[in-house]
């Protein structure tokens, strides 16, 4: 399950974009970035060949794609302690009350991200849901893993990068809102399990 990183790579990823569906943020953002190597993770394979067959087609040889549940292995494709930025763009909302034990950002899940991150490092999060916002925001503040970048509860009004997801373009085009979130990892509060 754990990919080999210095075949698809040269090395350990540096950046990682969680939920990159058809992957045209993580193609954008590896071709403004090409000296950055960066994993995207999918849980839907037909997503992912969509996205090899992008970064394949575009030429693109520092991002690599791996089909995984990031819920459950994060921490298992990524090592301790090597991502200096992580990427949490639109995730299912889940809406059911009886289906959000599915959604990502858990508090199990934000103690496999903090594990893989350097410290200090980077976590931008956004969604256009703004339940589902309220959902992981909190989840997120009362984890004690990470640090707001402007403070507790506050968003950014910047896009994280020239790169684009499919959804953020959508919601600009029609004035709509997105909610995002700057974070960074406590060292203090790193897990050691």
């Amino acid at each position: 399950m754990v990919p080999d990183w210095q075949s698809a790579l040269g090395g350990f990823p540096q950046e990682v974009d969680i939920g990159i569906g058809l992957g045209d943020f993580l193609c954008a953002y590896a071709q403004l970035h090409p000296d950055r190597r960066i994993a995207g993770l999918e849980v839907r394979e037909a997503f992912c060949e969509e996205a090899r067959l992008r970064l394949d087609q575009q030429d693109i040889s520092n991002a690599a794609v791996v089909h995984v549940d990031a819920t459950r292995f994060l921490d298992q494709v990524l090592p301790e302690g090597s991502i200096e930025r992580a990427f949490v763009s639109f995730p299912d909302p889940w809406f059911k009350k009886r289906h959000h034990k599915r959604r990502l950002i858990t508090g199990d899940f934000l103690k496999k991200l903090h594990r893989i991150l350097i410290d200090n490092g980077e976590f931008l999060l956004q969604s256009d849901n703004k339940d589902l916002v309220e959902f992981m925001v909190e989840a997120v503040e009362t984890s004690g893993l990470f640090r707001n970048e402007v403070a507790p509860y506050e968003t950014v009004d910047e896009g994280f990068s020239d790169a684009k997801t499919e959804r953020e373009v959508y919601y600009a085009k029609r004035g709509l809102p997105v909610w995002r979130y700057r974070y960074r990892s406590q060292k203090q509060q790193k897990d050691s399990s």
